[in-house]
C-alpha cells in the first residue's frame, strides 16, 4: 500500500499538470518552486 501511495503523489505532484485557479497548466511542484523563487527575490531585495 505505502508503494502505491508513493506512487500516486508522484504522479498527482510532479507529472500530472492540474487546471486549478492560477495553475495554468503546471503540477504542483512547479508552482511550489515558482513561489519559492519569488520568495528568495523578495528577500534579497528588502536587504538592500
Amino acid at each position: 500500500m505505502q508503494i502505491d501511495l508513493e506512487i500516486f503523489f508522484e504522479e498527482y505532484n510532479y507529472k500530472r499538470a492540474h487546471q486549478g485557479r492560477n495553475m495554468n497548466g503546471r503540477t504542483p511542484f512547479q508552482v511550489f518552486i515558482g513561489g519559492m523563487k519569488i520568495q528568495e527575490q523578495e528577500e534579497l531585495s528588502s536587504e538592500n
